[in-house]
């Protein structure tokens, strides 16, 4: 992937390796909230769920994307009510911040959020354990 300017977001598909089906995609925010930070959003089909497909594709590209865009730290949010995404996240050297309280608007209902960050350095080391 080439590096890609300050500011832009970018969405990858995901595809199941043996059929080509698309499972589901990773969002890619360089610098979108601060100059090296870059922001990390997925989503999975539901029968692609449970089947490690996402600790997969980000386990690849996360370490991939530090030297061209220049990253310090990958940040991400995830709604409350899917701990799964959480478990994810944190086998990745990703670490839980606050939960925030009805944040965002999805249908209709507010959701609460929390918070994940990791340092591009802190990343590297949990993925060469």
């Amino acid at each position: 992937m080439e590096p890609f300017p300050v500011g832009k977001y970018y969405q990858l598909m995901l595809e199941e390796k043996v059929t080509g089906t698309a499972v589901g995609d990773i969002g890619i925010g360089n610098g979108v909230t601060a100059p090296g930070v870059v922001r990390v959003g997925y989503t999975l089909s539901t029968p692609a769920q449970g089947k490690g497909y996402m600790t997969e594709a980000l386990r690849a590209l996360l370490p991939a994307l530090i030297v061209p865009l220049g990253v310090q730290m990958f940040s991400t949010d995830i709604d409350a009510r899917n701990p799964a995404s959480g478990r994810v996240l944190e086998r990745l050297g990703f670490k839980a911040g606050p939960l925030y309280e009805k944040r965002t608007l999805v249908r209709g209902e507010w959701c609460d959020e929390i918070d994940y960050d990791v340092s591009a350095e802190a990343l590297l080391a949990h993925l060469s354990q």
